[in-house]
């Protein structure tokens, strides 16, 4: 039986604009706990409560219902016909926002059951709820009323990936209010249903005015873990790598390190498209001796993998093309939250060029594809790339020009760089950073590669070098 809202709770909702007879009836209630006194917010699916979001009244702290089901606030409202049929589906970051919608005269209105994300370590498994709602939703236009801040801003693009750009709204607040709540207090109910019916189309692509582009996220910008290339690289989601070397010199040692301490340090999701070599036996063995720091196994090391890692690997029956790499990497995305994907090596996958392009015109298309994935879905793309013959032969220090099959790959990239191995030593060389001003500046630093903990550690600059 629903606990009534005492007087206290009345007092907090109206001092949010909120109708106490209206939060009610959509399953607020009060709750007294030794700590003090709350408002419960319970999440029902027809006349059952399969969960509940706590929160105290008088500090921000909320929690909800340990184990229980995870679905959207207000799900009855997309089992009404009449409604689904015929008006756009609100979506808000937090009931209040969506208890706001619905005051202002939009009954169709869900919140998201877990806020917004707090930073990028957030995976695929946030938006879980999204699958059972999916084919209620399949062809309804959607309007994202998620907070005008970071995290409200990472929330509104993630639900643009998944829901699809060409059926989306977001909506525009005025510059002293950040969600529709904060617009109830200050304005009322009418410029709630303003701001709501004015809400703008996320645009898709071409020419905008001003007003018609949406808050883009802050992009993070990562340390790679190395601190002396801290001055030469850094990370930032969106952004397209292109990495090469001669034979031996450590490419695939090396972009292993460099995903390992990304996952360690910053928690990302990593995927991997492992195109020549096994996974098992080497990749997954590789990654847990350097969380180890040792050969070997255990269950730790194994789960840090299992948690961190997936693979995009080609079956013996399919053809892994362009289109094949960019759908699994979608997925990837998607279903498990990466934040960063390797291709490693790029020519080992299956290069299906039609006839009327030459091989460096097909190569400029995939570099472009790949780069506008990387900026549609804000992950960190990564692709090893071999060089050509006379480089291998030469054994020089080579150039981003010296990859094989086009001059894009020198062209195009936001970050190149190359390594190569002289003396024992790995020397990495930061060729190409498109935007100096805030990933770093072109230079070279020097590592030792410790083939029992599979971990690069900075070294001296070998006396002579080759160059070329």
């Amino acid at each position: 039986m629903q606990e009534q809202l005492t007087t206290k709770a009345i007092d907090w909702l109206e001092a949010r604009g909120i109708d106490h007879e209206t939060a009610q009836r959509y399953g607020v209630e009060s709750f007294h706990r030794q700590q003090g006194e709350g408002i419960k917010v319970n999440f029902m699916v027809h006349d059952e409560a399969v969960n509940a979001k706590y929160r105290m009244l008088d500090e921000k702290r909320f929690w909800m219902d340990a184990g229980a089901q995870v679905v959207v606030w207000n799900f009855n409202t997309l089992l009404d016909k009449g409604l689904a049929n015929h008006v756009p589906l609100i979506i808000t970051e937090g009931e209040m926002d969506a208890i706001s919608a619905i005051q202002a005269g939009y009954p169709h209105t869900i919140s998201v059951p877990n806020g917004a994300p707090s930073g990028d370590s957030d995976d695929g498994a946030r938006y879980e709820w999204l699958n059972q709602i999916a084919e209620m939703i399949t062809h309804k236009e959607i309007i994202l009323a998620t907070d005008n801040d970071g995290p409200g801003h990472r929330l509104r693009r993630d639900l643009e990936i998944r829901l699809g750009v060409a059926r989306c709204r977001w909506v525009r607040y005025p510059e002293d209010c950040k969600d529709l709540n904060e617009v109830l207090q200050a304005y009322g109910s009418a410029k709630v249903a303003e701001v709501i019916s004015q809400a703008p189309w996320v645009q898709l692509k071409g020419l905008y005015n001003l007003d018609d582009l949406p808050p883009e996220p802050e992009k993070e910008i990562i340390k790679t873990g190395f601190d002396v290339l801290d001055p030469h690289f850094k990370i930032r989601r969106g952004e397209f790598m292109v990495l090469s070397g001669t034979p031996g010199s450590g490419k695939t040692e090396w972009v292993s390190d460099l995903c390992c301490r990304v996952a360690l340090n910053h928690g990302w999701k990593i995927a991997v498209g492992s195109f020549e070599e096994n996974v098992r036996a080497n990749l997954a063995k590789r990654l847990k001796r350097w969380h180890r720091g040792k050969p070997g196994d255990d269950p730790k090391a194994t789960q840090w993998v299992r948690d961190h890692f997936s693979f995009i690997v080609p079956t013996v029956d399919c053809e892994a093309d362009l289109f094949w790499l960019l759908d699994r990497m979608k997925a990837a995305v998607i279903r498990y939250g990466v934040r960063m994907i390797v291709i490693d090596p790029w020519n080992e996958i299956e290069h299906d060029k039609p006839r009327d392009l030459s091989m460096t015109e097909y190569t400029g298309q995939a570099i472009r594809a790949l780069k506008k994935f990387a900026q549609n879905y804000d992950v960190f793309v990564v692709v090893v790339a071999h060089p050509t013959k006379s480089v291998r032969e030469n054994d020089q220090v080579m150039s981003l020009y010296d990859i094989a099959d086009s001059a894009h790959w020198a062209n195009k990239p936001d970050v190149g760089a190359v390594v190569y191995r002289q003396d024992g030593l790995t020397g990495f060389y930061v060729r190409k950073v498109r935007f100096q001003q805030d990933i770093g500046k072109p230079g070279n630093v020097w590592f030792s590669f410790n083939s029992y903990s599979g971990r690069f550690e900075s070294a001296p600059e070998p006396y002579e070098i080759k160059r070329k």
